[in-house]
């Protein structure tokens, strides 16, 4: 079949293998195809239509990646003004949009802007496709570390819990790090809010599996976030001295 130069499943080749070079990490010729896949929808449809604005997301990713993140930005936030503009209920794509722009305000380091974009997210795609959902691990993660850093530590402690609770739902072996993580920065607020009794427990754990694995990153991690100068044994010790001493 031989499509007109402007028909939708011409865009629709062109974004497909804009997506491919996307997974292949080749970004300029992810960008090229995604950019004449929005071309050919602009000359097809109305610029308040989802696949415009679906291309602006596609394009807004490469950016993301390329670190280009002002241009990002304003792709990210041209699909949210056309998909707000066309869904008056549930926005199936809008939650792509303010993930994106939630991780590249993490990167800027605005976590305001990342609360308020990740918050959107999840309550977006939660109404669509309920509490479990592809990105809901790293949604409250990325939300519980915003939260952190803002120093709103009650409500990091709320996202990193309910990361948790959500992983023990759908747990799979491609979930490990995102749980690790969780149990990590869920103990690193409660031992900043003075609450040790609860934090030294799940350190204990993570510290014993990190000396499992060899893992010298979390284990100085850990030993950075408890304020602990010592060697690795005495911390191992020192952890397990503070949880017998809180438990009784």
């Amino acid at each position: 079949v031989i499509f007109k130069q402007n028909h939708s499943s011409l865009a629709r080749d062109y974004n497909n293998i804009g997506y491919a070079f996307f997974t292949l990490e080749a970004n300029d010729s992810a960008l090229k195809y995604y950019q004449i896949a929005s071309t050919i929808y602009a000359n097809i449809f109305t610029q308040d239509h989802p696949f415009i604005a679906i291309s602006y997301i596609n394009i807004g990713e490469v950016y993301y990646r390329e670190r280009e993140y002002e241009h990002a930005i304003e792709y990210c936030q041209k699909a949210l003004n056309i998909l707000n503009h066309t869904y008056s209920g549930e926005n199936p794509y809008a939650g792509y949009a303010y993930r994106n722009l939630g991780l590249i305000h993490l990167e800027k380091g605005n976590f305001q802007q990342v609360a308020f974009y990740l918050d959107k997210a999840i309550n977006n795609d939660t109404l669509i496709y309920g509490i479990i959902y592809d990105d809901a691990l790293n949604d409250y993660l990325n939300l519980g570390l915003a939260h952190k850093e803002l120093q709103l530590y009650d409500d990091a402690v709320y996202d990193f819990e309910k990361g948790l609770e959500l992983s023990v739902k759908t747990h799979q072996p491609n979930q490990n790090k995102q749980i690790l993580s969780l149990r990590f920065h869920k103990a690193s607020t409660l031992w900043r809010m003075g609450r040790q009794k609860e934090a030294t427990p799940i350190f204990r754990e993570l510290w014993e599996g990190a000396l499992k694995r060899e893992d010298q990153k979390l284990m100085e991690e850990i030993k950075e976030n408890t304020g602990s100068e010592h060697s690795a044994s005495t911390i191992q010790k020192r952890y397990i001295q503070v949880y017998n001493n809180t438990v009784t």
